[in-house]
């Protein structure tokens, strides 16, 4: 029986509509799960590219700084050579590289050159996001980060959207960027949808046509079937079914309801099975990474888009090829026993390998492998997913070579350096040089491994000062200590710094100066011996002139007491010479005691060419007769404030080098004094001190026509140990200068080979002249005070002088000859004394004694003590504060007539 198509719509239609349904539901699966997947995986990939690449500029940075402190560049010029290497850099289309530091200023922009060297802060887009600010903002707080805003393409004027990444280098405070617009990763999105949508399409028309095509071959029988049980319903036997098989019709008649049944629901099964195996293959198709399916033989089942982009190789080309065309040779037998221990149920989950492409390029691969099992569990093959990690191994690669290369340049310095965290203290690099001093010790605590004997973090930690207020690493702190486990000096360098994980740690670089600080202290040593050697080699010049002028005054004392024995007459006149001559004498002592540093530094007021005078008059007679001592001015000029001792020191020193550098010529040394005053920032060459424009000067020039000094002797010439004689004679220039800058003077030198050459000293004036000597009361012809005196003094001559005088004074005078007869008169007599006058050096008991001796007797008792030592070499062995009276040998009848006045506090008339 020929029958009618399409007579039941009712069933036809639901069939087709099942298949709309299908398709609608595949484009919302789509659309809802399967695009915005890809879509986030592709912006993801985009930003890991970012970041790859920028991690391989920043590689760039880090390798050039390395240069520059190896010394190879300066740190300028290491950076200039990088913003030249980066500035032409491009990736896919037309992307660039951009450069700006910490304090927002642009370093290096290749299209926008007019922004170099300008401050970013300002800068925005058209939305008004401050680009870079923000960028420095995010790269202080984490280091790096992504910002997305408008900016126009290189060539264009209107902005476009786009997406950034940028990261800080520390180490020179920049700030590398790079992005891409966002229509570019949407470009490629879009194609993506594209072909899927396509796809879907295409999909679409043909489940449409096989439906309609198993729709009408359901339904052809079914309304076959329908008519067919119609009339076998009214009992149509003869034409009950046309028989078109020998299989079907007689089940069908049978069971025509169950068999409809179990069509529709077989028909809705494979239409879900079909849309999991649509849905599951676009999924392996989109995927990056390659997902592949082989046999038990090796054979490839599946190739998905992945393994192309990885291997190189298309699906036609590997699709029943065996897989071990991926496997280099070496390397076959190791995949021929990972897959049998898949194959075996054994437990191979993820390795990583190499493998080769298409083009014989070796790349490296991570591999996760499972077996595939039928419905009986058997395996009947193996799944793998691969994904390329060349890229990731390249940079772990290059991050294990730097660190070999730092810590070889780190274990080869002969200094101590090691690395420690600022909040736990534990020590988390520490080179060779450290482990050999302490051991291996990363990991522990540092105060309780680089020092001894610390039960908490060291009082000297740095750790406070290498960080500012803002959280920032502060500048270098250097300073030096002695480490309490060593027992070595060492001078340390310690600077925060920014660790791999981002936390701030200490960096500390400390250098072995123990050999240096020996130095230093032999050096004082060596210094102090010099200058005691000069200032004796300095006596020995002046005693020749003292020795000369000493004998003239004993000549004197001589002569006129010759003349008062010889014609009493003139005793008065002759006693006063005589008195002249004893103080110039004791002037002489004061001045050797100054010269060897038992006087005091007492700044009087000095008039400097009476100073000069003296100086010139004793060195005449010790100078070479081929020299010529010449002293021009007057003595009409302003006082300076000053040490006598020191400027006689300076004076002699600067005659004594003239006639020196004059040598067995006939030469001559010109003194000259006079003032001078000095314009704001007047500089000479070879010059020391630094003068005051508002103060007037005194200066003396001491000049002479000698061999003068070459450009080296006047650089070095108050070096301490610079000498250019065979042996040293005075101070010394380095002391003369010590003595100048102490007295607030300006020294200059002028001097040229051949021509001689000229010291030009000069003192500032003293605005006020007080007269600083003391006023001596006039003379008394009788003081009558009636008190006991004790008179210790171990040389007779002087007993008996001092005898007369306290006689002529009015005192009762009891002697004794040294301390200790001295102490025991005193115990005898010690309600009749009224005060002691001792010498200092005596025998058997000196006066120092003697004096705490008296003082535990009678602490009120008033004591004189007499010296001709000089008042510094008293103060070194008594408080002079605690003595009642002080009086310098020789003293005349008037200073001892003053000290006992103020002791006794008598009235003497």
């Amino acid at each position: 029986m020929k029958l009618k198509p399409f007579r039941n719509w009712k069933i036809f239609n639901k069939i087709i509509s099942i298949s709309v349904v299908s398709i609608i539901l595949l484009y919302v699966v789509s659309i809802i799960s399967l695009l915005p997947y890809i879509e986030n995986m592709e912006i993801e990939d985009k930003n890991q590219e970012l970041r790859n690449i920028n991690s391989i500029v920043l590689q760039l940075v880090s390798e050039y700084n390395e240069r520059a402190e190896k010394g190879e560049f300066t740190l300028e010029e290491a950076q200039r050579r990088v913003k030249n290497r980066i500035r032409g850099l491009r990736y896919e289309n037309n992307e660039y590289f951009f450069i700006f530091n910490k304090n927002i200023v642009v370093e290096m922009h290749p299209f926008m050159p007019e922004l170099e060297g300008k401050s970013g802060a300002e800068i925005k887009d058209p939305t008004g996001k401050a680009l870079f600010a923000e960028m420095a903002k995010i790269s202080r707080e984490r280091g790096e980060g992504t910002v997305s805003y408008m900016w126009p393409k290189p060539g264009q004027s209107a902005p476009s959207p786009k997406i950034s990444y940028f990261k800080i280098y520390e180490p020179w405070g920049w700030i590398v960027g790079t992005g891409t617009y966002i229509d570019d990763i949407y470009k490629e999105i879009n194609l993506i949808r594209y072909g899927i949508m396509t796809t879907l399409l295409i999909s679409s028309i043909l489940i449409m046509i096989m439906s309609l095509i198993v729709a009408r071959k359901i339904c052809q029988p079914l309304f076959e079937a329908i008519e067919t049980s119609k009339r076998l319903a009214h009992g149509d036997l003869s034409g009950t079914i046309e028989v078109r098989s020998s299989d079907e019709t007689g089940q069908l008649m049978q069971a025509m309801r169950q068999m409809i049944v179990g069509l529709r629901n077989y028909q809705s099964t494979q239409d879900l099975l079909h849309e999991s195996q649509e849905r599951l293959a676009l999924i392996i198709q989109s995927t990056d990474d390659g997902i592949i399916s082989i046999d038990l033989d090796g054979n490839v089942v599946t190739w998905n888009r992945g393994a192309e982009e990885i291997f190189g190789y298309t699906g036609e080309e590997m699709i029943g090829k065996s897989s071990r065309i991926l496997i280099p040779d070496s390397l076959e037998s190791d995949e021929q026993l990972m897959m049998a221990q898949c194959i075996s149920g054994g437990n191979v989950k993820h390795f990583e390998a190499i493998r080769q492409t298409k083009d014989g390029r070796r790349i490296d691969v991570s591999i996760t492998i499972s077996g595939i099992r039928d419905d009986r569990q058997e395996i009947i093959g193996v799944s793998k997913i691969v994904r390329d990690i060349t890229a990731k191994k390249r940079v772990e690669g290059e991050k294990t070579q730097f660190y070999g290369r730092f810590k070889s340049i780190m274990d080869s310095l002969d200094s101590l350096v090691y690395v420690v965290d600022i909040v736990t203290h534990e020590v988390l690099f520490i080179n060779k040089c450290g482990t050999e001093l302490f051991g291996d010790i990363e990991g522990s605590i540092c105060w309780q491994t680089i020092q001894y004997g610390q039960s908490e973090p060291c009082s000297f930690c740095t750790n406070d000062r290498l960080i500012l207020d803002n959280g920032e690493p502060a500048e270098v702190t250097v300073w030096e200590f002695q480490n309490t486990v060593t027992g070595r000096w060492y001078q340390c360098r310690d600077k925060a710094i920014r660790w791999h994980d981002n936390r701030l740690v200490r960096l500390e670089y400390a250098t072995d100066i123990t050999d240096r600080k020996k130095a230093e202290e032999e050096k004082y040593l060596l210094e102090e011996q010099l200058q005691q050697t000069q200032k004796l080699e300095s006596l020995g010049v002046l005693a020749g002139g003292i020795a000369h002028d000493f004998n003239n005054i004993l000549q004197i004392i001589k002569g006129y007491s010759f003349l008062i024995m010889d014609d009493p007459e003139r005793a008065e006149l002759c006693a006063s010479e005589i008195e002249k001559a004893v103080e110039r004498a004791a002037q002489l002592c004061r001045q050797m005691l100054a010269y060897a540093g038992k006087a005091p530094f007492q700044k009087v007021n000095v008039n400097l060419w009476l100073l000069a005078l003296d100086m010139t008059k004793m060195l005449k007679t010790t100078l070479p007769q081929n020299v010529d001592i010449k002293l021009e001015g007057t003595a009409e000029i302003p006082l300076i404030e000053g040490d006598a001792g020191q400027l006689s020191q300076v004076i002699m020193n600067l005659i004594t080098n003239a006639s020196e550098a004059i040598g067995e010529i006939q030469g001559e040394v010109k003194i000259s004094i006079g003032t001078t005053t000095f314009s704001e920032g007047q500089l000479f060459n070879y010059s020391q001190g630094k003068a005051d424009p508002s103060v007037e000067y005194v200066c003396l020039e001491v000049a002479d026509n000698g061999s003068g000094m070459d450009e080296e002797t006047k650089k070095r010439i108050f070096e301490p140990f610079y000498t250019t004689k065979f042996y040293g004679r005075g101070l010394g220039m380095s002391v003369v200068l010590g003595i100048i800058q102490a007295h607030k003077g300006v020294l200059q030198l002028f001097s040229e080979p051949g021509m001689g050459s000229c010291f030009k000293v000069c003192f500032p004036v003293i605005r006020s002249h007080p007269d600083r000597d003391a006023t001596l009361l006039p003379a008394s012809k009788s003081c009558r005070v009636g008190a006991t005196v004790l008179l210790v003094e171990d040389e007779q001559q002087v007993r008996n002088v001092a005898r007369m005088m306290l006689d002529k004074l009015g005192y009762n005078v009891i002697e004794a000859s040294n301390g200790r007869e001295g102490v025991d008169i005193f115990q005898l007599n010690a309600e009749e004394i009224g005060v002691v006058l001792t010498d200092l050096g005596m025998p058997v008991m000196d006066g120092y004694e003697m004096f705490r001796e008296l003082k535990k007797i009678r602490p009120d008792l008033p004591i004189i003590l007499s010296s001709g030592f000089g008042d510094a070499e008293v103060a070194s062995r008594i408080n002079i504060d605690k003595t009642d009276g002080l009086i310098s040998k020789p003293y005349n009848y008037e200073q001892l007539r003053d000290v006992l006045k103020k002791v006794t506090d008598e009235v003497c008339s």
